[in-house]
């Protein structure tokens, strides 16, 4: 073999070894740079999710919050008025907010306005007439139900308040 033709193929052999490895190079850079921009991407997604759901449900939060407040403050309202007040700001909640699909609150036996056997079998209470009323939007439209056979949420570990109040949310 001629040497011009030796050389001919190291040189070519070379050039080939030479272009390989900096293809591999310049795809490794370019995998590991197209993985850094897909992760961006997804926490800049997910954190423009996480803020848009934040201000959704600090409004939610923050009406749940004020009957809390409302309720809190039970007995400043007259007695006989407070369980035709709740019922009516739960409904009124369900009514101008389509995210809630649910609101109920329990009370304590005997505590909401003393009345309890009056109300004994009514809508929003038990057969004791213990005030546990729920409104929900199972129908498509807010109604009124009883939280008859719930477990007692006062039977917590620690010491219950007066009353619960609780919200459904859809996402």
């Amino acid at each position: 073999m001629k040497l011009k033709f030796r050389l001919t193929a190291i040189i070519t052999c070379f050039t080939i070894v030479i272009v390989a490895v900096i293809s591999l190079v310049l795809l490794f850079r370019a995998v590991n740079a197209q993985v850094e921009t897909a992760y961006s991407s997804m926490r800049t997604t997910t954190g423009l999710y996480a803020k848009d759901l934040q201000a959704r449900y600090s409004i939610d939060y923050g009406i749940v919050k004020a009957l809390a407040e409302i309720m809190n403050s039970y007995e400043e309202a007259v007695a006989e008025m407070r369980r035709d007040q709740y019922n009516d700001a739960m409904r009124g909640i369900m009514e101008s907010n389509p995210n809630f699909l649910g609101i109920y609150t329990v009370w304590k036996p005997g505590v909401i306005d003393g009345r309890d056997m009056e109300f004994a079998n009514t809508p929003g209470t038990d057969h004791t007439g213990n005030f546990i009323s729920f409104y929900t939007r199972t129908s498509g439209t807010p109604s009124g139900l009883s939280l008859i056979g719930t477990i007692s949420p006062f039977s917590a570990p620690f010491p219950p308040p007066a009353c619960r109040l609780s919200a459904i949310l859809r996402l």
